[in-house]
């Protein structure tokens, strides 16, 4: 998805792609730190995910729901 938008009273080009966001404009440094943020966002999310199994506990409930439904 692309489209411009206007930031900081400059016309920028924004585009979403693979879930990140990046804006081509006069700031590069806006481009790298925009997509920094929302990668480690996303590998954070991933590590809290993995590391605790909560994606188990999802699993599970939804099983045990299944199970009561038969």
């Amino acid at each position: 998805m692309f489209g411009w938008a206007n930031i900081r009273n400059q016309n920028l080009f924004v585009g979403v792609l693979g879930g990140e966001i990046f804006f081509f404009g006069f700031e590069k440094s806006l481009i790298i730190k925009v997509i920094l943020f929302i990668d480690i966002l996303a590998l954070v999310t991933y590590f809290y995910i993995y590391y605790t199994k909560s994606w188990q506990y999802l699993l599970d409930k939804n099983l045990n729901i299944n199970k009561v439904m038969i």
